[in-house]
């Protein structure tokens, strides 16, 4: 009951999430235009890279939190997690003199159509400090998910999200610029981690983090699974924000616009079906501690075939309805994102239900090939997007998205998954592809009909 629980939960902070970003696009677009909006955009694309200073401890500190947990050996946590907050202390320092550095070459980085210099650079220092306070708190949210308390966790990001739709609507409405919104996204940064600190010392009261109960020894172990970890986030990042940065450095920041637009509906729809796999993580670490092998094959399996039947459903629905969904959210002027949508939307089909298998992998401590997968896949994905946006222009960016996803999702990770966690692929297909395939026609069918009636572009006929 615990894994349906915290997944319930999980799925009702993303819905929360969906329909509050939702109104904010269409309430920021709208406000800033495409020339304000695409700066955000932009600014928080390059912002997102300062997540890359985690450096792969947050799993770290959720898998041996479950595990040390499970052991009942808390002096030893209790170093790991000093050793850990020594490292984000230190690199929330970076994160500041980055956000100098880029404020400081914000001229060069972008023509920032309409808008006033002094203000981008305050709001890259405002973003620099955003991210600072994320990673000083962070760790105690990553002692929530490995004591498996998805249902706090999540609970602290519903109210997040509440208190930060408030804050935009204020701020868009005493200053539309990008700065007021640069203000509110900051104290909503500082809330949620301060929320995290205390629910954290409330379920752990065992937990004592301090500098000096830090040693090299709980540093080295956290260390050597958080290095490949490192290399997966980094991985993500150029999948995930590099796209936006070379169109905006190479057709401009307007020009990502109808980009962001249909990557953030796939964002939308990743982010639910990513709790599928991410519960599996300190799971993984639990059976593997409990020495339950069979029981962990059969998570697996089953998770594999859930992702994909809610990732294939949603494929099959966008591409009757996500045109019609764009039209309805933000109006007209939006044709270039459907084909966009359909495109990441595809990589996804392939990478979410991949992910059951990776997530699973770093849970039993296997990091290492996978994350020398996902960095070959992001090269590659940087390399195409830089050669075909020349030819195709945003859709070359977005096919540089997909081949490689085909190439390493499935031509190297699928492979060396069944061999490590000793899975079989008619196993595979009969417990987890062929019980999805009857729902999948079915919706499919549904589809098919309800397209074929005319109805005017509203939120109640798009939900009918």
């Amino acid at each position: 009951m615990t894994i349906k629980r915290n997944l319930a939960v999980s799925w009702l902070s993303h819905a929360t999430t969906l329909v509050v970003g939702l109104y904010l696009v269409r309430l920021v677009k709208g406000t800033l235009g495409d020339d304000g909006y695409g700066a955000w955009i932009f600014v928080n694309s390059i912002a997102g890279y300062a997540n890359l200073l985690y450096l792969g401890f947050g799993a770290a500190v959720s898998r041996l939190t479950s595990r040390y947990a499970t052991l009942d050996d808390w002096p030893t946590l209790n170093r790991v997690l000093s050793s850990v907050f020594i490292v984000y202390l230190c690199n929330g320092c970076v994160a500041l003199g980055a956000a100098g550095v880029v404020a400081l070459a914000a001229p060069h980085l972008s023509t920032w159509e309409g808008q006033n210099l002094a203000e981008v650079r305050l709001v890259i220092g405002l973003l620099g400090l955003n991210a600072a306070i994320g990673l000083w708190g962070s760790i105690f949210g990553g002692v929530l998910i490995g004591l498996q308390r998805f249902d706090v966790y999540r609970g602290i990001q519903i109210g997040c999200t509440l208190f930060r739709l408030l804050l935009f609507v204020v701020a868009l409405t005493w200053s539309p610029t990008i700065l007021a919104m640069a203000w509110a996204y900051l104290a909503v940064t500082i809330g949620e981690n301060l929320a995290y600190i205390v629910c954290a010392r409330c379920f752990a009261p065992w937990m004592q983090v301090s500098p000096w109960r830090a040693d090299r020894k709980a540093f080295g172990e956290s260390f050597g699974f958080a290095s490949f970890n490192a290399i997966a986030l980094l991985s993500d990042h150029i999948i995930g924000l590099t796209d936006t940065i070379v169109i905006g450095c190479v057709l401009g920041t307007a020009a990502t616009v109808p980009y962001y637009i249909a990557q953030r509906i796939c964002q939308m729809a990743r982010a639910p079906l990513e709790q599928v796999a991410e519960l599996l993580l300190p799971k993984s670490a639990e059976l593997q501690s409990r020495q339950q092998p069979e029981h962990l094959r059969q998570l697996v399996v089953r998770s594999f075939g859930f992702a994909l039947l809610l990732i294939a459903g949603v494929t099959i629905g966008a591409s009757y309805f996500g045109e019609r969904l764009i039209r309805t959210w933000l109006g007209p002027g939006n044709e270039a994102s459907p084909p966009l949508l359909m495109i990441l939307l595809a990589a996804q089909l392939i990478a979410l239900p991949l992910r059951v298998f990776k997530m699973t992998l770093m849970g039993l401590g296997q990091a290492r090939v996978p994350a020398l997968f996902d960095l070959g896949q992001a090269t590659a994905n940087l390399i195409l997007s830089l050669v075909l946006i020349r030819h195709w222009g945003i859709a070359g960016v977005a096919w540089g998205t997909l081949i490689p996803a085909i190439v390493f999702e499935i031509g190297l990770l699928l492979p060396y998954a069944f061999r490590q966690l000793h899975l079989r692929g008619r196993e595979l297909v009969r417990e987890g592809l062929l019980p999805q395939v009857l729902p999948l026609l079915a919706l499919w069918g549904y589809c098919a009909g309800v397209s074929r009636i005319s109805l005017s572009h509203t939120w109640i006929n798009l939900v009918l």
